[in-house]
């Protein structure tokens, strides 16, 4: 029912009248529809608006709220994601942006910071002057609102060149996917790039140590001369220069045996076959896991390096209930060597020998 006692009702397509249920329809002001389509909002900032206008319209008040108990209370950042199914950190982007596009505020409660539990979120009737132009908030950080967690690897990137992404989303969102593949592959080779200089760094540290060593010994040496007896100017004989040897018969050369590979590089080999093939990874990242861990305990074993990758898969999945990690094989890669560092690790072997045993058993 209307202010007046009379039901809402609107003309359908087909002439004939539709009556609104009550609870199923708000007032809304002019002002907020001419300011939106002149916006240019990410996808997230349109569904974080969409769930403040029915939380201020819908009351016929600026302040956000939201009905518990039969009761009104201030709407939170939380409620927000639960209802647009926004994550904390897209709700968090998207009252900024409506901020900046002058639709939306967040005051403190209690007149101090910002903080969990003290947050009140304003949405204006009448839409407020810009805080800042799209330009601006581009500007700022070269970080629109819609800027993936996935690209983040990529971030020094964009600011080393300055590089200006666009304010609009749907220019974009095309290139999710192929932009997440690039920046998982930068980061890995940023971290092989980087382990590779570490040893050309050390390397030359020696080699210039070496090198000034040389050179000190050379400037201390005496310098030898033939002492002139009789006063006269010395003089130099340049010695003849010897006729060279005649160069030997060029003899066949035989092609070099084939290289026979030690048992240790043998056994490397098999070790780096079983991790692969257990955790479903190229022979690089294989290769790599087993280096990094045995340089945290050089007697691991390639059995012991599977099962801790699978007790971290479990702990960082959560039995499966959390499926929002990715590039698991990074991960792994970071997290398995800095077990093999730990005690962790005697319980991993401990766990393969009494498997071992009860197999022996059986």
């Amino acid at each position: 029912m209307t202010a007046n006692g009379k039901p809402f009702r609107i003309t359908g397509a087909d002439g004939e009248s539709i009556d609104i249920p009550p609870r199923e329809f708000y007032f809304n002001t002019k002002a907020r529809a001419r300011r939106m389509m002149q916006n240019s909002l990410s996808s997230d900032a349109r569904r974080v608006y969409a769930c403040l206008e029915l939380a201020t319209m819908g009351f016929q008040q600026e302040l956000a709220v939201i009905m518990e108990g039969g009761k009104q209370r201030p709407l939170t950042p939380g409620d927000i994601g639960k209802q647009t199914g926004l994550t904390k950190q897209n709700v968090r982007r998207g009252v900024v942006e409506l901020e900046d596009a002058g639709l939306a505020q967040r005051i403190s409660s209690d007149d101090g910071a910002l903080r969990n539990g003290h947050v009140q979120i304003y949405s204006w009737a009448v839409p407020r002057t810009p805080g800042r132009t799209k330009s601006e908030v581009v500007e700022r950080d070269y970080f629109p609102p819609w800027f993936p967690d996935s690209w983040i690897p990529l971030k020094p990137l964009i600011r080393r060149f300055k590089y200006k992404l666009p304010f609009d989303e749907v220019v974009v969102r095309d290139y999710f996917e192929e932009v997440e593949v690039a920046a998982r592959d930068y980061q890995r080779a940023e971290e092989v790039v980087t382990r590779v200089l570490e040893r050309v760094c050390a390397a030359g540290k020696s080699a210039d140590r070496i090198l000034i060593d040389e050179i000190t010994e050379r400037t201390e040496e005496p310098s030898s001369s033939c002492p002139v007896q009789d006063g006269s100017p010395a003089t130099t004989t340049i010695p003849p220069v010897p006729e060279p040897d005649p160069l030997p018969p060029i003899a066949a050369v035989e092609p070099d045996p084939p290289k026979t590979l030690s048992v240790e590089e043998t056994t490397k080999n098999r070790d780096i076959e079983m991790i692969a093939g257990q955790l479903g990874v190229d022979d690089d990242a294989a290769k790599q896991l087993l280096r990094d861990t045995r340089n945290s305990r050089r007697d691991v074993t390639a059995q012991e390096i599977v099962r801790a990758a699978f007790w971290k898969v479990k702990q960082l999945t959560g039995n499966g209930k959390n499926a929002q990690i990715r590039n698991m094989i990074g991960l792994l890669i970071r997290a398995v060597p800095k077990m093999a560092a730990s005690a962790q690790w005697l319980d991993i072997r401990e766990e393969l020998r009494r498997e071992g045993v009860a197999q022996l058993r059986e």
